[in-house]
């Protein structure tokens, strides 16, 4: 998967679509190989990678961006860590007493 950078908005785009824009724009034909980076520049197009998830804590929730973003000329998704609600938290002990709930009733 690559992404398409047309500022402020990014674009998914698969490989087919890819090898079509280099095709139509520069006359390059497909390739059994990955695109290398400076064929996917001539089209705007990015490699993108995902951050290191960070570690959260109980009170924590860790949520992927919705949209990569340029770090140091590379597409990168980044991570969102905020603190849950009480709401949240509430709803989460209620699941996880739900789920222990069957495995009590067999014992």
């Amino acid at each position: 998967m690559y992404q398409l950078t047309v500022e402020p908005f990014t674009y998914p785009v698969h490989r087919r679509e890819a090898d079509a824009r280099l095709f139509r724009e520069h006359g390059r034909t497909k390739t059994k190989g990955p695109l290398s980076v400076s064929d996917l520049a001539l089209v705007s197009l990015a490699l993108t990678s995902e951050a290191q998830k960070p570690v959260a804590t109980a009170e924590q929730l860790v949520t992927r961006d919705a949209a990569p973003k340029i770090v140091d000329g590379a597409s990168v998704f980044g991570w969102n860590v905020r603190e849950r609600t009480a709401d949240t938290l509430d709803a989460a002990r209620s699941n996880e007493a739900a789920e222990q709930a069957p495995m009590i009733a067999r014992n």
